[in-house]
C-alpha cells in the first residue's frame, strides 16, 4: 500500500493553525520524510505548482489515503 497525503495541520511560527490541503492553492505534492538518525524528526516537504516549497517540522496532524500499489504493504 502506498500513503498520498491529503492534508496536514500545523502551527505557524506566531502559534496560529494552519492547514495545507493537496490540490489547494496550488500545492501539488506533500511527501513525508522519515527520521534518518538518533534525535531527528520526521518531516514533511510541501511543493507547490510553482516548484517553491516549505517544510513542516512538527504537524499536529496528517490526513492520508492508502492506495494499493501492488505491494502488498
Amino acid at each position: 500500500m502506498k500513503r498520498i497525503i491529503k492534508k496536514i495541520g500545523f502551527h505557524d511560527e506566531y502559534g496560529n493553525p494552519q492547514e495545507i490541503t493537496l490540490g489547494k492553492y496550488g500545492v501539488k505534492e506533500i511527501n513525508q520524510h522519515s527520521a534518518q538518525g538518533e534525535g531527528d524528526k520526521f518531516y514533511y516537504d510541501i511543493i507547490f505548482e510553482d516548484n517553491k516549497g516549505l517544510m513542516i517540522f512538527d504537524p499536529k496532524v496528517v490526513e492520508y489515503e492508502k492506495i494499493d500499489d501492488g505491494s502488498g504493504f
